[in-house]
């Protein structure tokens, strides 16, 4: 059997057929590529998440051996930052046998996670974003840096979004507070906006 009949089995046993709510086929679900890896290498996202939150569960399943990596990143897009890594997590595969499943807990930065508050003043609207995994040679890990993925050999991308500021949950509060903080805390959080330049009218202040 030739490299490319090996490859078309393989993906054919990895990923599962998906159908859209029109009839057509999900390509965002899942995806697998094989470069210059061994044609055994495989990565999945079992099952991956259509809104990442505080704490979201990812379940991925690989394929590989030492001293390749695997990784995974949350790439989001803001109004002010463009394909930003808010999320990176990575470990080596480990001895070559059957196939491993690691599980990762999201951690997001207080801005993307809670909603505004008084113990939460910047919360960042997010225009979109993914999910990146791949399986890298380790002793490339530091110089790829946030090329990561284009350059892996085996790879798998998922859109996602994440919750519109006023629809996250409230800041939980861990410290003792102050008691001037715990009156600001009955009041209601009323953002308050830059000063933004121009002309202003001085009477109307």
């Amino acid at each position: 059997m030739s490299a490319d009949s090996q490859f078309q089995t393989l993906h054919n046993q990895l990923i599962p057929e998906e159908t859209s709510s029109d009839g057509g086929q999900d390509r965002n679900v899942m995806s697998v590529v094989a470069g210059g890896s061994e044609i055994s290498d495989f990565l999945i996202l079992v099952d991956p998440p259509s809104v990442i939150h505080q704490g979201t569960l990812l379940t991925i399943e690989y394929h590989c051996r030492d001293p390749y990596v695997v990784g995974v990143q949350l790439k989001v897009v803001t109004c002010t930052l463009r394909e930003v890594i808010m999320f990176h997590r990575w470990w080596p595969c480990g001895s070559f046998g059957e196939p491993h499943v690691q599980q990762i807990t999201v951690q997001l930065e207080d801005r993307l996670a809670y909603r505004p508050s008084h113990l939460n003043r910047i919360s960042t609207v997010v225009e979109s974003a993914e999910l990146l995994a791949w399986i890298v040679d380790d002793p490339v890990l530091d110089s790829l840096k946030l090329d990561i993925f284009r350059q892996s050999a085996v790879r798998v991308s998922h859109r996602v979004s994440l919750l519109n500021p006023y629809d996250r949950p409230g800041k939980p509060c861990t410290d003792c507070l102050s008691w001037w903080m715990t009156i600001e805390m009955n009041k209601p959080y009323m953002p308050v906006c830059k000063v933004e330049p121009g002309e202003y009218d001085d009477r109307m202040i």
